[in-house]
């Protein structure tokens, strides 16, 4: 064997035990790879913090001057959901966006006429399927725990301009107004408190179901 194919031959002996050695290695330190990847993946979380608390920034104005702090927005989960019944110009143009944003509050329910709409929007801002609700079953929102208050003030703004009876009209807001003020009064004094007939045998009238 001459010169060439001797160097040839070490050469290749030599590539085949660095690879070697370069596998026996790599196999070597797989467990604390492994660590290093479910670290990755921890780091794909929110980090753990007391979310309570202000951040600090250096002063950058005279002692007289008010003072103010950053805000403190609450986690997502415990931000206080709304239901929108109405999902005309005013729900769909200014309160979804505003919502969206809302550090405190969040949009968790949707009440509307044309269901697919309902469907795109919920789409869009991140709200379930199962609390979108018709006018025939808004009703079920008191059974819906993610729903704490109810925004009807774009059905009342279109009603208001375009002279139309609300579907749900102030005379009811006043009879529950009324009704609570007998369970008050039940509760302070201790007694039994009768409704006037006026409260039992009111007839209130209900405007049509809102299209939007």
């Amino acid at each position: 064997m001459n010169e060439s194919n001797e160097t040839s031959v070490s050469r290749r002996r030599f590539l085949v035990k660095s690879s070697a050695a370069a596998l026996a290695a790599g196999i070597a330190a797989q467990p604390a790879n492994s660590n290093v990847f479910a670290q990755d993946n921890d780091k794909n979380k929110p980090p753990k913090a007391d979310t309570q608390k202000p951040i600090k920034l250096p002063p950058f104005t005279a002692d007289t001057e008010r003072k103010t702090e950053p805000p403190m927005p609450i986690e997502p989960e415990n931000r206080v959901g709304f239901a929108l019944l109405g999902l005309g110009r005013l729900s769909v143009e200014q309160l979804l966006p505003a919502f969206a944003q809302c550090k405190k509050a969040k949009a968790v329910a949707l009440v509307s006429g044309a269901p697919e709409k309902a469907r795109q929007l919920a789409a869009q801002y991140g709200i379930a399927e199962k609390n979108i609700y018709d006018y025939k079953t808004y009703d079920r929102l008191r059974d819906n725990a993610e729903v704490k208050a109810i925004f009807e003030i774009g059905h009342f703004a279109e009603c208001i301009l375009e002279n139309k009876q609300p579907f749900s009209p102030g005379e009811e807001g006043l009879q529950d107004h009324r009704i609570m003020e007998k369970i008050y009064e039940a509760a302070r004094t201790g007694k039994t408190v009768k409704l006037a007939s006026e409260i039992k045998n009111a007839k209130i009238p209900r405007g049509a179901e809102p299209k939007t």
